[in-house]
């Protein structure tokens, strides 16, 4: 059922905001992302972000990518409501390992009630070798 949702908001927002993969950069920030880390959880990724306070956001998107340049959407993860003093987030990409390549970049994209975004630099993560060694 939460599959359904959420492609069901993003297909909501592709309709509503032709500008969709585009950001603002002349809206003010009223969601600071502070810190943004990518580990390794078994064979997936856990992507963990954090901001400093959030005022009139509504969500974040989780997006991968194979070369750094072009990305694809991967979660999206809906805002806590108003947390003046920040909040903490965590996705974890069980598909990475699909990716077909040793390594993606991640990034963090967040939106605001009236759609308008930000985007967190790309950061680099290793995929882990799960193919079994032969002795």
């Amino acid at each position: 059922m939460k599959r359904y949702s959420v492609l069901i908001c993003l297909l909501l927002e592709l309709c509503v905001n032709p500008c969709f993969a585009q950001s603002d950069a002349s809206a003010p920030a009223e969601t600071i992302v502070q810190s943004f880390t990518l580990l390794r959880a078994g064979s997936s990724a856990k992507i963990l972000w954090q901001t400093a306070a959030e005022k009139n956001n509504n969500y974040f998107e989780v997006q991968r990518s194979s070369d750094g340049e072009h990305f694809t959407v991967v979660a999206l993860v809906f805002a806590r409501e108003n947390a003046p003093h920040g909040a903490d987030y965590v996705y974890i990409d069980h598909t990475v390992s699909m990716a077909g390549t040793d390594s993606v970049f991640y990034r963090i994209r967040q939106v605001n009630m009236e759609g308008k975004s930000t985007f967190t630099e790309a950061r680099k993560f290793r995929i882990p070798d799960t193919k079994p060694s032969l002795h």
